[in-house]
């Protein structure tokens, strides 16, 4: 059933659910005629502000069209997994980019192998991950550092986001990330200027995205630190225990194991921030 009334919106009903499916709005003003072709598919409304409005079924092309997409979504998380499963780390994450699925990239940075070789030392994690955050493009980049603002701000992510963010401050310059916010404000800019904008808006829009974003990263950033430093010093208290607890007696001794063989007691306890 299709109503229409004095508020200017047209609605499709379903009789039998007993609700309102859909509220069709196109006018400004009361509307007072409404018509509905042979085959239901078409619905016309006529009203005050003179404007008379077609309305057709597409249904079946938006179910159509949510299918198709959950279809690609399909085939490029698979093409995710296949690039993990490669190591072919620049393809998965401008993937992940690309989809806007930030759970999979912190899932992908937080699961990096640790490098190993001394004379290649990794700052993510893995020198392929930390070539690819070296040479990303501007608009994928400016994605990435929004991902790592929103990662600093939950104790269980801000590991990865702070791992993330050092590797881009190393491995990036100051102007690279200002430009990345300046490429991905590009088209609105140039609207902007074809507006009337003064030369420069750009650059001025960019350094303004770069200061939101630092201004939103310092806060947490600086609650991360200071946790950090009372989880030391709390290590200490520990550490001031244990030594308490011997009561120096395995202090420059030496125990037996079962064999009759001198055993070394070692009571150092290593504390990493």
């Amino acid at each position: 059933m299709v109503s229409a009334a004095s508020d200017s919106l047209v609605k499709l009903w379903n009789v039998r659910a007993e609700e309102c499916i859909a509220t069709m709005d196109n006018h400004e003003d009361k509307v007072w005629a409404l018509a509905v072709s042979s085959d239901e598919r078409t619905v016309v409304s006529g009203a005050a502000d003179s404007v008379v409005t077609f309305w057709e079924d597409c249904t079946e092309e938006q179910a159509q069209e949510k299918e198709a997409q959950r279809a690609e979504m399909v085939l490029k998380e698979q093409d995710f997994v296949n690039y993990l499963a490669l190591n072919d780390y620049r393809s998965a994450i401008l993937l992940a980019l690309a989809m806007d699925q930030p759970g999979r990239l912190h899932t992908l940075f937080k699961n990096l192998p640790s490098s190993i070789d001394v004379a290649t030392p990794s700052i993510t994690g893995h020198p392929a991950v930390d070539e690819v955050v070296r040479t990303l493009g501007g608009t994928d980049l400016a994605k990435l550092l929004r991902h790592v603002r929103n990662w600093n701000t939950n104790a269980r992510t801000s590991e990865v986001a702070q791992r993330v963010l050092h590797a881009i401050v190393k491995l990036r310059a100051g102007d690279d990330i200002v430009s990345a916010f300046g490429e991905e404000n590009a088209l609105s800019v140039l609207s902007l200027m074809a507006e009337g904008g003064i030369t420069g808006a750009k650059d001025n829009k960019s350094v303004a995205a770069v200061r939101e974003l630092v201004e939103a990263l310092i806060p947490y950033t600086e609650r991360h630190l200071a946790r950090m430093e009372k989880l030391v010093q709390e290590s200490y208290v520990v550490d001031y225990l244990l030594g308490e607890m011997d009561d120096g007696r395995f202090d420059g001794l030496e125990d037996e194991d079962e064999f009759g063989n001198m055993m070394d007691v070692d009571m150092a306890v290593s504390v990493q921030a």
